[in-house]
């Protein structure tokens, strides 16, 4: 394993600071996207943000985890790198699904949409 030299560290820094992207920089520098990325995080810290919840007592979260997780499934989206989250409910329960929608909304702070899919299920 070669270790980068100080110029290749200045340079990773240099362009981080200035906003290119990892591919940029991986791609100007020949240098491995893994690797930028590594001194690339540490320079400008996690390219991510983490989720703010919003939930008023613990029993709420924990209903949100019961319903998910009895309920629930996640994909992830190639095109835009992102998860799809789905409730799956039985169409003879509308208040629920409503209970259930205005939960999330408000615990994850993001609109829900529902629809119905199919005649017996809907989906969150």
């Amino acid at each position: 394993m070669n270790r980068l030299t100080k110029l290749e560290l200045h340079k990773i820094s240099r362009l981080t600071k200035s906003g290119s992207s990892l591919n940029k920089i991986s791609e100007n520098l020949s240098i491995p996207k893994t690797t930028v990325y590594y001194h690339f995080k540490k320079i400008k810290g996690p390219t991510y943000s983490k989720p703010v919840l919003n939930f008023n007592s613990p029993n709420e979260l924990g209903e949100v985890i019961g319903i998910f997780s009895g309920d629930g499934s996640s994909q992830l989206s190639m095109p835009g790198y992102h998860y799809l989250i789905r409730v799956h409910f039985g169409i003879k329960n509308p208040e629920y699904t409503t209970h259930v929608k205005s939960l999330f909304e408000k615990g994850f702070g993001k609109n829900f949409l529902r629809k119905n899919d199919g005649s017996t299920k809907e989906v969150l």
